[in-house]
């Protein structure tokens, strides 16, 4: 089986996956935490991440994939599409989003691929903790959010992100979407995919819209 490291894990994948596409990973945060700004509609946000919709959007095959998979699964994060590339040796020519989904209670976490609208592939996992973990990941509701993945690029562009795209106008942007124990909320942060070991350019509250810091620190 192919070992694919995440964070503080290595992940031992059950079933190969189908397909890949997207970007991810990189820089400094461009606002401070704390700054705030009211949600907008987003139109020519100045990004074009390949996808063509945004997280909310394609998210409703997701989880139908997911419910047969086991009925009682709920949404814990959006990964990092590049990552998940890298680490299942997929190509990356297909942007989509990747949710990963578990069962409360249960180790197990099942990826489900979504490019254009369609169930791109699947894979499921078992993270094989190394020493205690360090987080614990809450289950996110995602049609609860007030941030939508098009209303943190909007956020983005406006605290500083503007600035950085003109530094950098063959970005490659990709998102993760995730809520960690002892976190008031699920966090949005967004990458450039020319260095997936750098931090996130920007965090962003997905209820109340605040910048924050990475919630991994």
């Amino acid at each position: 089986m192919r070992r694919i490291h995440h964070v503080w894990v290595l992940w031992l994948a059950a079933l190969a996956l189908a397909a890949g596409c997207a970007r991810a990973g990189t820089a400094t945060p461009t606002a401070a935490p704390g700054s705030t700004a009211a949600p907008q509609a987003t139109e020519g946000v100045g990004i074009d991440d390949g996808r063509g919709a945004t997280a909310l959007e394609a998210y409703p095959p997701a989880l139908e994939q997911a419910k047969k998979w086991n009925p009682d699964a709920v949404l814990y994060q959006v990964v990092v599409t590049r990552l998940m590339e890298q680490n299942l040796g997929l190509p990356s020519d297909l942007p989509g989003w990747f949710y990963m989904f578990r069962v409360p209670g249960s180790p197990v976490e099942y990826y489900v691929k979504v490019v254009n609208g369609t169930v791109n592939g699947v894979t499921e996992a078992q993270p094989v903790i190394i020493g205690e973990a360090p987080y614990e990941y809450l289950p996110v509701d995602i049609e609860a959010l007030v941030i939508s993945s098009d209303e943190a690029v909007r956020l983005f562009l406006e605290n500083g992100g503007q600035a950085y795209l003109e530094g950098h106008p063959s970005m490659l942007l990709d998102y993760r979407l995730l809520h960690i124990e002892g976190q008031p909320n699920p966090v949005w942060s967004l990458f450039d995919a020319a260095d997936l070991t750098a931090p996130p350019l920007f965090n962003v509250d997905a209820v109340t819209g605040e910048i924050v810091g990475d919630p991994y620190q």
